[in-house]
């Protein structure tokens, strides 16, 4: 039996319509946002965010009315039109790096009717997407020659910061930045490769006010790096350029440790190498060593004169 108990509908409360706005737009940068999936960087709307449904990162479906866990599209609103090159989510908001400025996307809660974008600092960003260190944002400016910090400033209530490479910008002078990394252990570094194969380091550590920066030069051209976390270590690799027999060829390569629990017997300082143990042939050997001369025997006849 059916008992009509004269419940009123509930217009607001409508079937979702099922939308794909990232159709034909194809956007170059990613992120994730008070549990929504945001993208950006379309060619055909440089400007414009598109965010998820809540929870449901690959949905883009809105209502008629509209509620606060549909997709929201949004644009930002500037006197010129650059391209949207990355967003990083920070505690007080998204922040949105273009070819000319930086936005800070905020919403509490983040609704399509409550999503608000503002404009922060007006230095570009370049391709290169930016590092994301403790509680600052490095990016490379949009010529590509030097490196600014982003950092939250309470007293201005905006992101604001400074040209970190200025003291060391003979280093950039004339060049572009390819790629880089964060090595953050042991020793605090961010590894550059310039565009003409150079290697540069610089040691960042804001809290205490430590800059440095150093050139890294090796029997090649360096293309590429990266860091992995390797135990307690940030492990460094890249893609090194390298003239070998008569011709190039491309390695990738490892920096090795600089810790050498055995002291100088565990120190492998060289431009480039390949170490493996010897199996072969079986034998001990013994070093004597004075104080001008070293002398190397083996308990079985394993050298050859």
């Amino acid at each position: 039996a059916f008992i009509d108990g004269n419940i009123v509908p509930d217009f607001t409360q409508t079937p979702p319509i099922h939308a794909n706005p990232l159709s034909g737009n194809d956007p170059a940068t990613v992120a994730y946002f008070k549990q929504r999936k945001v993208f950006g960087g379309s060619n055909a709307n440089p400007q414009t965010i598109w965010l998820s449904k809540v929870g449901a990162y690959q949905n883009m479906d809105v209502r008629n009315p509209v509620i606060d866990s549909d997709a929201i599209t949004a644009t930002l609103v500037s006197q010129q039109v650059n391209v949207i090159k990355a967003m990083l989510p920070i505690v007080n908001g998204l922040v949105v790096l273009t070819g000319n400025s930086a936005w800070q996307v905020t919403g509490s809660p983040l609704t399509p009717a409550n999503i608000d974008a503002q404009p922060q600092a007006y230095n570009g960003a370049s391709d290169v997407p930016p590092l994301l260190i403790n509680y600052d944002i490095l990016y490379i400016s949009a010529k590509g020659n030097n490196i600014r910090d982003l950092e939250y400033n309470f007293f201005a209530n905006i992101y604001t910061g400074k040209d970190i490479s200025v003291l060391a910008n003979h280093f950039f002078f004339g060049h572009e930045i390819r790629e880089w990394t964060w090595a953050e252990e042991p020793f605090k570094l961010v590894w550059i490769v310039r565009d003409d194969g150079i290697l540069i380091s610089l040691t960042y550590l804001k809290e205490q006010d430590v800059y440095g920066m150093a050139r890294h030069d090796t029997l090649g051209y360096f293309e590429s790096v990266c860091s992995i976390v390797e135990g307690t270590e940030d492990a460094v690799y890249v893609v090194v350029k390298r003239y070998i027999g008569g011709r190039f060829v491309k390695y990738i390569e490892r920096f090795a440790s600089r810790k050498f629990p055995n002291g100088v017997e565990s120190a492998w300082c060289v431009d480039s190498g390949l170490q493996y143990p010897l199996t072969y042939p079986a034998a001990d050997i013994t070093v004597t060593i004075d104080e001008s001369t070293a002398d190397i025997t083996a308990d079985s006849a394993v050298f050859a004169i």
